[in-house]
């Protein structure tokens, strides 16, 4: 477990990755063999996997619950069971293969949980994408995938966050407080640097986007999930993204 530094949104961005960390010893799996059985299409036409619906109910129930203001997730009205066999994610049942992992994975959850302070966070809102990009880690494209965990205060102000890559080896990530003067990462070098590239969803891109390019001469970056364009900027692999087009549901 990671020494904490001092600050309550400081700590409170460290046991979240390291909660990323563990449950990336359930994504990656997962993502390696995903299949029509662990991924279906939901009616808005946006992909939901396995992952997405046990992720969020690990860091909700399991580390965040009763600790916080309010706690709102992406995948809140999907019906996850991790108590009874067989586990199930909606209509999808869970293998085999990972019900012992998803067992182990949530104890050391449970056991990271307790060093969350109870009393010390009851103003904030937490925010959870627990699989940002989740096309993308359905189609092979899982480097552009992320767990997003932000925080916020009464008046909905982001005080407090990370978004953390599970499938690159090694991780990275990017997590922060500013109000402590607190940040911590650890990035991808690796590949040209781009500060002419604007970031983009790997699918249609809206003719404003298009011309806006054409008028920069900047060259467009197809990157995936919002995590993972923001963790593009800070690597350098692109000067700008504007989210101009997609779904919205939060």
């Amino acid at each position: 477990m990671s020494e904490f530094t001092k600050g309550p949104l400081a700590e409170l961005c460290q046991i979240s990755r390291d909660a990323c960390a563990i449950l990336a010893e359930f994504v990656v799996p997962c993502y390696e063999t995903m299949n029509s059985e662990t991924s279906k299409l939901k009616s808005d036409k946006s992909v939901f996997t396995i992952a997405d619906g046990i992720v969020q109910h690990l860091l909700i129930e399991h580390l965040f619950a009763n600790k916080f203001l309010n706690i709102v997730g992406e995948e809140d009205e999907s019906s996850i069971n991790i108590s009874n066999k067989p586990y199930t994610v909606d209509e999808l049942t869970v293998p085999d293969a990972f019900v012992d992992m998803i067992d182990s994975v949530r104890s050391r959850i449970e056991a990271l949980a307790v060093n969350i302070n109870a009393e010390a966070y009851q103003t904030l809102t937490v925010f959870i994408d627990p699989i940002d990009g989740t096309r993308e880690f359905a189609t092979a494209k899982g480097e552009q995938c992320s767990i997003c965990i932000g925080f916020s205060d009464q008046t909905g102000i982001p005080v407090a966050g990370i978004v953390f890559r599970p499938i690159t080896t090694p991780f990275t990530y990017a997590t922060g407080a500013a109000s402590e003067g607190y940040f911590d990462s650890v990035l991808n070098e690796d590949g040209p640097l781009n500060p002419q590239g604007l970031l983009t969803s790997n699918g249609s891109i809206s003719p404003f986007i298009g011309h806006l390019i054409e008028e920069l001469g900047y060259s467009r970056v197809p990157s995936g999930g919002a995590g993972n364009k923001m963790l593009m900027l800070l690597e350098g692999k692109g000067g700008c993204y504007i989210q101009d087009r997609g779904v919205s549901r939060w």
